[in-house]
């Protein structure tokens, strides 16, 4: 139910994405997601500018089925942070992660 999708500039290799995609499915617990349902999106070398600066930067979006707490969301956004800065070797200052709540989401044909 949650759908992670990440937008860098890094380029991202096979390893680190699958680095990247147990990471960000694990970390989904920390807003009482079940890995299970995480759906992952990767997007590599990416044209972006951040603070006036081209490149070295990264925008992860979360959309999930629900809501979750804040102290869930903060917790969500040190763990993705974490996992592309280190990952990417990309500095954490360049990191955006925006979270997205919906009430009718689908799959297999039906909603949730």
């Amino acid at each position: 139910m949650p759908y992670i999708n990440l937008k860098t500039t890094a380029c991202i290799s096979v390893q680190q994405e699958q680095i990247l995609a147990d990471a960000f499915a694990k970390s989904c617990s920390a807003i009482g997601k079940p890995e299970a349902y995480v759906m992952l999106g990767f997007e590599e070398n990416c044209r972006m500018h951040f603070g006036g600066v081209k490149g070295d930067c990264a925008y992860i979006e979360v959309n999930i089925y629900g809501s979750a707490s804040k102290s869930g969301y903060d917790k969500l956004t040190a763990l993705l942070t974490e996992s592309v800065c280190s990952t990417l070797d990309l500095p954490s200052s360049r990191v955006y992660v925006k979270y997205s709540e919906t009430q009718n989401w689908g799959m297999g044909g039906s909603n949730f």
